[in-house]
């Protein structure tokens, strides 16, 4: 077949297709043939991609939540991960699509608004007021740094206006919360049967033979449980930090920059007479304003009460009632005119007329309260954990996306990823679906362990986040299948699995109390005994 090929692609069509190649190998070379440069993602919303790793933790809060939900009733075994991935995944791109609409509409989330939020968190405050350093504090507690929490607060802002204003704006007809008021109030009369199994088991001794009988024919009961074991690659945030080193210069930079984080500045109390005249207001209106306020001062250096007069001169309503009085202020609460200005006086001392582009001000500073700055060496600690948090942070994604993305490319091997990564594979002990030692007793590892992708298909797992900012992926390395135990293994421990007792035909009802009555709903009802 070739030779009759090449008998007849003779002459200059030949080296023509001959040129064509060799330009295209010149032009692109093999690599590009042999190579695919696409990075994996879950999800792809117009151009914003939903990676691999965002999909993890997404997965992973879910199941967080999961288990708090259920407290002790939790089992690893209850998680649908195809459920749970199609769940999270759905939640991902309804967010993102919530987002684009938010921006191609204008909305957008002030800097005032974020910190505003974010200081009324209780949990970040202290004695009433925002600490700085709990926030932080608390955020390296669950793997996250300022910028990236803040990233999806904003988000969470931005697409809680869209939502909200459909919210706000939904009717509800009488007939609807007529329908729902009648379901809640909905009760149920129900008939029940008690069962004392301790009872039962007072009345039974079983002898050897009733023992061996139970046990033949039920010894899948008493089987050991299905096992595996696991290869797996593991990043954490904590061995991130551990590789970047303390720059000293920056540590002393970052201090000098943030020093209201570490103490409190100076603030002063102080009270003002206002009179408004607006910032474009002519010259006439300007000198009216100006008398007024030099009438104001001359009547306090003249010996009436401030307060008095600005109660009946000041503009300003909020604080007129009171005399003027302003409260507590540090620097950069005020506008420039006035702070610069209030910051000048001492106790007691009334300015000259300050111009602000509220109009003039009288300001007398009533108290004054000194700040006091931790020093340097006293907050290195926290320095050091502020400065690494954006480049850990930074760091521990880059890896966290080579992780999801290589094993998933990759879905036979953890060699590929551990190259790239530069780390070595682990091994884990022995883990049933109830759990097990080591990486077994996270609830993550044991869903993703017994899961269709990993135990049946021999894939690698999606990064199973089983601690903030560890990240986990496993491949089953070894499977060892539910096996029966002698009796000699398994013992009498006075109970019978699923409280069935040998010789009392098995059926709890035989037992069972009277039937009694009770009534359940939607409003308080008494509990039957």
């Amino acid at each position: 077949m070739l030779q009759a090929i090449r008998d007849r692609i003779t002459g200059w069509i030949a080296w023509v297709i001959v040129g064509l190649i060799a330009l295209t190998f010149a032009l692109w070379g093999v690599d590009s043939y042999l190579n695919d440069d696409t990075t994996a993602y879950a999800a792809k919303v117009n151009d914003v991609e939903i990676s691999e790793a965002a999909l993890a933790r997404a997965m992973q809060r879910q199941r967080i939540q999961m288990q708090r939900l259920l407290g002790e009733d939790f089992k690893p075994g209850m998680i649908n991960e195809s459920l749970l991935r199609t769940n999270a995944l759905e939640g991902l791109i309804q967010k993102q699509l919530l987002i684009q609409m938010a921006e191609e509409e204008g909305f957008a989330i002030s800097d005032q608004l974020l910190a505003a939020r974010i200081q009324a968190i209780p949990d970040v405050q202290q004695d009433g007021v925002f600490s700085r350093d709990r926030y932080e504090m608390l955020l390296r507690q669950q793997g996250m740094s300022p910028a990236g929490f803040e990233m999806d607060l904003r988000s969470d802002l931005l697409t809680n206006q869209i939502t909200s204003g459909f919210n706000a704006t939904v009717g509800v007809s009488e007939a609807e919360l007529a329908a729902i008021h009648a379901l809640q109030m909905q009760q149920r009369e129900v008939e029940y049967l008690l069962v004392s199994a301790a009872r039962i088991a007072e009345r039974f001794e079983p002898d050897d033979e009733d023992i061996l009988r139970y046990f033949e024919a039920n010894q899948e009961a008493f089987h050991a449980p299905e096992q595996v074991r696991l290869e797996y690659l593991e990043i954490s945030r904590d061995e991130v930090a551990a590789e970047i080193p303390v720059d000293e210069e920056a540590v002393s930079a970052y201090y000098d920059q943030n020093l209201q984080a570490y103490g409190r500045e100076e603030q002063r109390r102080a009270r003002h007479i206002l009179i408004q005249v607006a910032a474009t207001a002519d010259e006439e209106e300007v000198t009216a304003a100006r008398e007024r306020i030099l009438q104001a001062r001359e009547r306090i250096l003249g010996g009436e009460d401030f307060a008095a007069v600005a109660e009946e001169m000041s503009d300003d309503s909020g604080s007129a009632s009171r005399g003027g009085d302003l409260g507590l202020f540090g620097k950069g609460m005020m506008v420039p005119e006035f702070e610069s200005a209030a910051f000048a006086l001492t106790p007691g001392e009334l300015s000259e007329p300050v111009r602000s582009p509220f109009g003039f001000h009288l300001i007398e500073v009533t108290d004054i309260e000194t700040g006091d700055v931790k020093p340097l060496e006293e907050v290195r600690g926290e320095i050091i954990a502020s400065l690494r948090d954006y480049e850990v942070d930074t760091l521990f994604m880059d890896r966290a996306e080579i992780l999801a993305n290589t094993s998933y490319e990759h879905p036979g091997t953890l060699g590929e990823a551990a190259s790239q990564l530069d780390i070595e594979t682990r091994e884990s002990d022995w883990i049933s679906r109830e759990g097990g030692e080591g990486i077994g007793r996270f609830p993550g590892v044991v869903t993703a362990a017994f899961a269709e992708e990993v135990f049946e298909r021999g894939n690698n797992s999606d990064p199973i986040e089983v601690e903030p900012g560890r990240l986990l992926v496993v491949r089953l390395l070894e499977h060892r299948p539910a096996q029966p135990r002698p009796l000699e293994q398994v013992g009498y421990t006075g109970r019978w699995p699923g409280g069935a007792v040998p010789g009392t035909g098995n059926h709890p009802a035989q037992c069972a109390q009277s039937p009694r009555r009770g009534r359940v709903g939607g409003v308080p009802h008494a509990t039957p005994r």
